[in-house]
């Protein structure tokens, strides 16, 4: 069984009574974004590891490697990015 220390806390997005037309919500898709951009990696795509440290390990090259593309612009001063 899991620990519940592990679990991801959800939040309710609410708009406040006075907010009327458009209004700003939390950045919430960023974490949908990251994910759907892992799951490009091959490697995550399919199960090859029988030990599931191999696979966490996977995982965090391949959001290392997520961050670093990202960050590179901002460490190089280069501002066209894809």
């Amino acid at each position: 069984m899991l620990d519940p220390s592990t679990w991801i806390k959800l939040e309710d997005v609410r708009l406040a009574d006075a907010t009327r037309g458009f209004a700003l919500l939390p950045r919430h898709w960023v974490i949908e974004h990251s994910v759907g951009r892992a799951a490009k990696f091959r490697r995550l795509a399919s199960d090859y590891q029988r030990i599931s440290e191999t696979l966490a390990e996977l995982h965090y090259v391949a959001f290392g490697f997520l961050v670093l593309h990202k960050a590179a612009p901002l460490l190089c001063g280069v501002h066209n990015t894809l």
